[in-house]
């Protein structure tokens, strides 16, 4: 007997099947591998050869993948479009912008806003430091919920949640308790601070941003050289940082946030 969704839909299932294989294929492409062949997705996702193709064809249809010949695949130039979707609905409003750059002027180091997606962190607006030797972060930007950053983004996630983060993480279920343990920091401290942890030299300190319940729903940052994060520059960093979150969280920005 096939199986069934909650309306006792046979049909309904197989839709939302056809759909999460869709989006397991396109997930195959990220920063690094704008390539990919129907081996690969084939080995990779273990669906059988005649499934793909399909769904390969749909994809091309639509202009969200692009056949370059041989079986290989890119992103399709429908991509594009949704793109400039995004950018624009992501867009900082002025209020907020301002608070970036002020911070910035006032820190002189960079600051990004991030926001959680599922067990991920991604970069949504950045205001780069002036100085030469400086970090840098490609904003939508995909990162494991590590860091400073991903501190404080986990720190209202329930047992479950922060489950499936460990099962993301090269440790699995072993790095629970330490996402616990970086939990219990943020509550009480109300910021995270790391040091060499994304990379070496490379220091952050992230504050939350909170709607009007106290949920956060976003982390603002300042990173740069671990060189230049003393105990002394993180206290006047967290001051900074507190202004420009208060000033960010009064903003529209905080309106499409969740």
């Amino acid at each position: 007997m096939p199986d069934r969704d909650e309306d006792g839909s046979a049909a309904a299932l197989s839709g939302v099947r056809s759909v999460a294989r869709t989006l397991e294929i396109m997930s195959l492409l990220r920063e690094g591998r704008s390539a990919i062949t129907l081996r690969e997705i084939q080995a990779e996702t273990g669906l059988p050869r005649t499934t793909l193709v399909r769904l390969l064809s749909t994809l091309e249809q639509f202009g969200l993948l692009w056949g370059t010949g041989r079986h290989r695949y890119i992103p399709g130039p429908g991509l594009m479009r949704w793109a400039g979707l995004a950018r624009d609905a992501w867009e900082l409003p002025a209020e907020a912008r301002q608070a970036l750059r002020d911070l910035v002027r006032n820190t002189r180091e960079t600051a990004s806003i991030y926001v959680r997606q599922n067990v991920r962190r991604i970069c949504v607006a950045q205001e780069q430091s002036p100085q030469a030797l400086r970090h840098v972060t490609r904003v939508g930007r995909e990162s494991p919920l590590n860091a400073a950053p991903g501190r404080v983004l986990i720190r209202d996630l329930s047992e479950e949640d922060l489950t499936r983060v460990a099962k993301d993480s090269p440790d699995g279920e072993q790095r629970l308790p330490l996402l616990r343990e970086w939990q219990r920091e943020v509550q009480a401290s109300g910021y995270a601070v790391s040091h060499g942890e994304r990379e070496d030299g490379l220091s952050v300190v992230a504050v939350p941003l909170v709607d009007r319940g106290g949920k956060v729903v976003a982390a603002l940052t300042l990173a740069g050289p671990t060189e230049r994060f003393s105990d002394d520059r993180i206290a006047q960093f967290l001051d900074a940082l507190k202004v420009a979150a208060t000033a960010v969280e009064q903003s529209s920005f905080m309106m499409f946030t969740r």
